[in-house]
């Protein structure tokens, strides 16, 4: 978005910000309380965060919640739909709209003082008089219409920026606001909360408490996703892991018709004890669970999940066995049912201009890749195997042309992104060695039997490689093979990302994939069992708006017009 910098009066707008402390820190107390009282402070966390991402975001002022109270906008950059050059002149509406918030905010305050939620950690006689007095002299009703005033200011200040930005700020309070929910209650009480104003929050708040639910089940949960191998047709994984792992087939449930699915295939390790086999089999019935659900983030490009199995692969020429899990996925309704899908990788090898993506649509892939990333980091999981053998297309079933709408797979190599969880396997896909951040391919290549704990930082870095085949269209391995002696694959690919990609997609999105190349490690890497604490998840945090701010919005601001 262009912009252009004047000097507007601030007044106003700091004297919003610092009622937003104020209030902020009177309402703080309400996240302690019970019962249908918590939903109060809920509603009014949602439109703080909205209020603060729209100064924060569209005003240019990159600050924090906690430095709201020294803002000074006199130099702000502002958007050019709200300067004079705008046809229409918005300054005035703005600070009228922002001294309505803030009058909003002071009766928000003034009430919560009158029925004595100042206190941050009030006591249990405190929470019962707050409570008491709430519901019997119509507090509830009169703070609730405040905060549905507050959120239908929220609604017009979104209203006037593009429709771009106005996704960028609704996704990044979903994140913000959901952040520190880590328990059932507080995202059932956001569930709640959220379900008429704001749908889509709602729906990513049972679905992250249904991730927890499903973490806590024991295996008998997922029982019923697991299906006879017989069921499967056909039900024989493929002889090599550079083999077809994801290809259509039928699942014929007993007494009713077969139906067309998408197998995907994940082998498993020769040299597995008993007691990983079961680690395995559990971890495959938990994630079985959660793609089986019918609501999931739209954010998270997945496809739904029907069962799941295993089957027992005779080695050739030998009497070992090895356990093979087969993934079962409804195909999407637009989809050709007789002609396979397309992966990344395999599109980047079409010839037919027919067939070939536009600019938009490369764009498009870039964004809903990196946003799904975001979607599972944010739910705590890890994709494990992020390479452009793992984003599929499917084709049309008129055309039979590739639908550039990409669904991310792979989730076969996925586990929960937790201290207790072991790495049984990080690697899979074709190339997939390639697209392996640098300290992991040692590992591969070194013959360390240790595996590196698997973290964020490899799947961002997985992210990068494939951005970047995305803008060169082109597959990474046939640079591999004009590598120069002594060069590492990573040094060759940031020279390919400077010198190819500003010319093909332009310089924010060569940015963003080197974001990607240079991600710091979890600090969970540098002292064990450190994620699990306090400080641990605050910088887990931390890292995933990051992952938000300077990835996912950048590309969002990357892109082309018909």
């Amino acid at each position: 978005m262009e912009v252009a910098s004047f000097v507007i009066g601030t007044s106003g707008l700091i004297s919003v910000a610092q009622m937003c402390i104020k209030a902020a820190q009177i309402v703080d107390g309400m996240k302690t309380f019970r019962e249908e009282t918590a939903t109060l402070f809920a509603v009014y966390q949602f439109e703080y965060v909205r209020f603060n991402l729209w100064i924060t975001q569209v005003l240019r002022v990159p600050v924090s919640i906690d430095d709201l109270q020294n803002l000074s906008l006199k130099d702000a950059e502002i958007p050019a739909i709200l300067t004079s050059e705008s046809p229409v002149d918005l300054r005035l509406p703005l600070h009228n709209a922002l001294n309505d918030v803030k009058r909003i905010l002071m009766v928000v305050g003034d009430l919560l003082e009158k029925y004595g939620a100042k206190d941050k950690k009030p006591s249990v006689k405190a929470r019962i008089a707050f409570r008491t007095r709430v519901y019997r002299e119509g507090g509830k009703e009169s703070l609730l219409a405040l905060l549905t005033e507050f959120k239908n200011w929220n609604d017009r200040l979104e209203g006037i920026v593009e429709s771009r930005l106005r996704s960028t700020l609704i996704s990044n309070m979903q994140v913000h606001v959901l952040a520190s929910a880590s328990t059932v209650e507080q995202l059932q009480t956001i569930e709640v909360a959220s379900s008429s104003l704001h749908p889509a929050l709602s729906n990513e708040a049972a679905f992250r408490r249904n991730l927890l639910e499903i973490e806590a089940q024991s295996s008998t949960a997922w029982f019923n996703l697991r299906k006879p191998a017989e069921d499967v047709s056909p039900r024989r994984a493929p002889t090599t892991k550079d083999g077809d792992l994801k290809a259509l087939g039928r699942l014929a449930r007993s007494g009713t018709t077969s139906q067309v699915v998408l197998q995907e295939w994940k082998f498993g390790q020769l040299d597995w004890t008993d007691t990983q086999i079961t680690e395995a089999e559990d971890r495959a019935g938990s994630l079985a669970s959660i793609l089986n659900l019918d609501k999931k983030p739209e954010n998270l490009r997945c496809l739904d999940l029907v069962g799941w199995t295993t089957v027992d692969t005779q080695i050739a020429q030998s009497d070992t066995k090895r356990l093979d899990f087969c993934f079962l996925y409804k195909i999407p309704t637009f989809a050709n049912e007789t002609l396979e899908p397309l992966s990344l990788r395999a599109a980047l090898l079409l010839e037919n201009e027919r067939d070939l993506p536009t600019l938009m649509e490369k764009f498009t892939i870039a964004l809903v890749v990196a946003k799904s990333i975001l979607a599972f980091h944010s739910n705590r999981w890890l994709h494990k195997a992020v390479c452009s053998s793992n984003v599929l297309f499917f084709k049309d079933k008129q055309s039979g042309r590739p639908v550039f709408e990409p669904y991310m797979s792979g989730f076969e190599f996925a586990r929960p992104d937790t201290a207790k969880d072991k790495t049984l396997d990080a690697f899979g896909g074709t190339d997939f060695d390639i697209f392996s951040h640098p300290d992991l391919v040692q590992t591969i290549y070194s013959g360390n039997s240790i595996k590196p704990r698997y973290q964020r930082q490899y799947d961002i870095y997985g992210l990068g490689m494939t951005l970047l085949e995305i803008g060169c269209w082109k597959p990474m391995v046939k640079y591999v093979k004009m590598k120069p002696p002594g060069r590492s694959y990573h040094n060759m690919f940031v020279k390919v990302c400077n010198e190819a990609i500003p010319t093909r997609m332009g310089t924010l999105y060569r940015d963003v994939i080197m974001k990607c190349f240079e991600w710091k490690p979890d600090a969970e890497k540098v002292e064990a069992g450190f994620a699990d604490t306090e400080e641990g998840k605050l910088e887990r945090r931390t890292q995933i708006e990051d992952f938000m701010y300077s990835v996912v919005n950048i590309l969002e601001g990357c892109h082309c017009h018909n």
